[in-house]
This record gives structure tokens, C-alpha cells and sequence, in this order.
């Protein structure tokens, strides 16, 4: 059987190129009939379908893609495959609200009917033409049922309400991007966070000298940019398409809107940002890179979000240090107060920057002053869940304040220019 599908399918792909739609959609259905379990196949029948006009046929097809790319945990593909549907079919509300049921965080037991429409009146029924084309190059077998709550949890979406989740899928657009094309740029203030249906991206930075340098790869499932979803920072790299890609994009006007709508979503955004950026912030700095995953997400855990007006004192030199904190959003000034009262400026504080953490690992009173140049929003962590940490891993410690000492003798060689 294995052979005449490949047949079916070889004999499909060749009527395609010749521009034989109808006879090519025949072939594929037969290859469909023979193994259903075949999710590039049933692609390839929905997209004939919906090419040659059979647009109530291509609804049925992509939605039934759709729910077999969900339940075999691609949540993504699942996504774009529904989105394909809405363009067709935009008062269809079923394969969204599947997803939802799947996906999204569940309130209580009670939930609401998985056909009942969840939008306000749309528009008409956008003609089959206008629909977009996505090519997912599908190599997942056919999903075996999984156990009650099986399917993984997915960052940002499985912490959304029913509701919400729908809002958010229905806010998202499909994009196709060529190789070498760029999909962010480094230095521009982005508008919008992006999740990669399929292909690979490169990660660039620019030298000094000219030249971008390649720092990281991403791949399906990844989500890049959503700072710009909370902030107007520029970009701090570039992301360029690798090979063809498909990702889904979520605009922060789209995002405002929903806010209005479902203000729960706001919490939901600020959470997912949160865990992101603080796990960057955890991996990449020097005092915590040492600290094993499991060390590092119990850390994380720990942090309290709060604010600080303009103008507030966050630590001040020669106090006990209390607390280590996370800039969020906001500008911080770091400064050494000097005898006759002027002062001594360090260089400015950027989001995701790490300060008081030398005052905890030392035991040292605070060796510079920060103070909040706009209002922030912080991440705080006490000395005391500080030192409940430290004290399971007292190795790792050894070489945190090993680097706290070396990041110290630096503070104090700048603060005697």
C-alpha cells in the first residue's frame, strides 16, 4: 500500500506543476483514502480544494487538519491551518473553540458549547482567492489518542481562558518570509512578537566594524520579539528567515484591542514576558549561568514583580543590601554619591539589567547608589529567599562570589575616575 501511495502522491505533485488541479486533487484524495493517517496528504487535499472553489469542502478539510496537528501537540501548525479556515469561512467558530478546549487554561468544569460562536458579527465570507496559502511541509504520523491532560503545555497560550485564547488565535496573522529575508531588524522599535510555524531563523547582531554575526538559531515553536508587545525598545537583534518560514504574527494594536475586551489577557502577557525575559536574564548573566535548570527555575519563582515611581531610591550606597532586582521596563541611574554631594554617574541601567546582587553574595553594604530616572517595573528578590537558594547549592555559591568580587574590584576602579 505504501508504494501506491507514493505513486498517488508523485502523480499528484506532477499534475500540480502542469496546472491540473482537478486531476491532481484526485490523486491526492486517493492517496488520502488509503492512508488517512498521512497529514501532508490531507494538506494537499484541502489546499486543491480550496484552490479549485470547493470552498465548503476546503473548510471541512483544513479544520479537520487542523484538530489532527492539535491533538498530536502542534500547536502552531494547528493554529495557521485554522486561520486558513477563518479566511474562508470567517463566521466559522468550531475549530477555534476545539482549540481552545485542547489548549487554553480551563475555569472549572463547565464549558461553554464547542459550536456556540464566540465574535461579533463578522464580515461576509471573504472569497476563496483571498484566502492565504500556507505550505507546511507536514512529517508528523497520524496522533495516537493521548491520557486526560496529556498534551503539552504550550508557553502564553495553555495559561489563557477559553475566551481569551480564541481572541488572541483570531488576533494572530500567518506570514511567509523567503530565506534571507528579515523578519525583525536590529535597532527598530518593533510592533510585534512572532511564532515560528515552520522553518529556521538566524539570530544576527551587528559588529563593530560593520557586518552582522550570527548569534543563535530558532526553530518551530520558538517566539521571538514579544518586548515589543510591553515596551518601545529597539531591537536588540536581527532575525532573519533561514530557509522559507511561516510564522504566526501578534501586533501589539491587536493585542490592545483584545486588553479592552478580555483585560485578563494583560496579566497573562505580562506573566509570559516575565518568566522570558527573567530566564534570559538567569542564563545569559555571569552570576547565574553557573547555577544549574532546576536551580535557576526555582529562582525564578521567587521574584516579586513591583514598581517604582521616577525619582525613587531603589539602593543606596553604604545601606545593608536587602533585595537583588530585575529592570523591566524603565530607566534606572546607577551612581557613587561623592563627599561634597555631587555625583559620580555609572553607565545607565538598561531593561534586563541585574543590580544588588553583589551586596547579597558578599555581605557587603551596597557599593553604589541606583535610583529610578523613569517610573519601572522591577523584579525583586529578598536576601532571605536569596539565601535559602544559595544554601542548596553551596558550590555554586563559591563562584558567585568569586564573580561577585571580581564585578566589585571593577565598581571600585570606576568609581575613582
Amino acid at each position: 500500500m505504501a508504494d501506491a501511495v507514493r505513486e498517488l502522491k508523485d502523480k499528484g505533485a506532477q499534475l500540480f506543476a502542469k496546472g491540473k488541479h482537478d486531476a491532481a486533487l484526485e490523486a491526492y484524495q486517493k492517496a488520502e483514502a488509503l492512508a488517512p493517517g498521512d497529514l501532508a496528504v490531507r494538506q494537499k487535499v484541502a489546499e486543491l480544494l480550496q484552490r479549485t472553489g470547493r470552498t465548503a469542502a476546503a473548510v471541512k478539510a483544513w479544520s479537520t487538519l487542523s484538530r489532527l496537528l492539535a491533538q498530536g501537540g502542534h500547536l502552531l501548525r494547528a493554529i495557521a491551518a485554522c486561520k486558513v479556515v477563518l479566511s474562508l469561512d470567517p463566521k466559522h467558530s468550531s475549530t477555534q473553540a476545539m482549540l481552545a478546549e485542547l489548549y487554553a487554561q480551563k475555569q472549572g468544569l463547565a464549558q461553554a458549547p464547542a459550536a456556540q460562536p464566540l465574535t461579533a458579527a463578522p464580515a461576509a465570507p471573504a472569497p476563496a482567492a483571498a484566502a492565504p496559502e500556507i505550505e507546511l511541509e507536514i512529517e508528523v504520523e497520524l496522533p495516537k489518542p493521548t491520557a486526560a491532560g496529556g498534551l503539552p503545555s504550550v508557553p502564553l497560550f495553555s495559561s489563557l481562558k477559553r475566551d481569551e485564547f480564541i481572541a488572541v488565535l483570531e488576533g494572530m496573522e500567518v506570514r511567509t518570509f523567503e530565506p534571507g529575508e528579515d523578519i525583525v531588524r536590529e535597532g527598530e522599535v518593533g510592533t510585534s512578537m512572532y511564532a515560528i510555524v515552520e522553518g529556521v531563523v538566524d539570530v544576527l547582531r551587528h559588529q563593530e566594524g560593520g557586518g552582522r554575526k550570527a548569534v543563535a538559531q530558532m526553530k518551530e515553536g520558538d517566539v521571538f520579539g514579544e518586548i515589543a508587545l510591553i515596551t518601545d525598545a529597539p531591537r536588540l537583534a536581527s532575525v532573519t528567515a533561514a530557509a522559507k518560514c511561516v510564522v504566526l504574527e501578534f501586533t501589539r494594536e491587536k493585542m490592545q484591542e483584545i486588553i479592552a475586551r478580555h483585560p485578563g489577557v494583560e496579566e497573562v502577557m505580562n506573566a509570559f514576558y516575565r518568566e522570558r525575559l527573567l530566564a534570559n536574564v538567569l542564563r545569559s548573566n555571569p552570576l547565574f549561568a553557573a547555577l544549574p535548570e532546576s536551580a535557576r527555575e526555582e529562582l525564578a519563582k521567587a521574584f516579586e514583580m513591583r514598581t517604582a515611581e521616577a525619582g525613587e531610591m531603589l539602593l543606596t550606597h553604604g545601606a545593608p543590601g536587602e533585595a537583588l532586582y530585575v529592570l523591566l521596563r524603565g530607566e534606572c541611574t546607577a551612581f557613587h554619591p561623592n563627599e561634597d554631594g555631587t555625583e559620580k554617574p555609572y553607565p545607565p541601567m538598561r531593561e534586563g539589567d541585574v543590580f544588588g546582587e553583589i551586596s547579597l553574595l558578599l555581605r557587603k553594604d551596597v557599593s553604589a547608589s541606583v535610583r529610578a530616572k523613569t517610573k519601572c517595573t522591577l523584579l525583586r528578590l529578598s536576601r532571605a529567599d536569596f539565601d535559602r537558594l544559595m544554601a542548596k547549592h553551596p558550590a555554586v555559591k563559591s563562584e558567585l562570589v568569586k564573580t561577585g568580587f571580581e564585578r566589585l574590584q571593577r565598581t571600585a576602579r570606576l568609581s575613582r575616575i
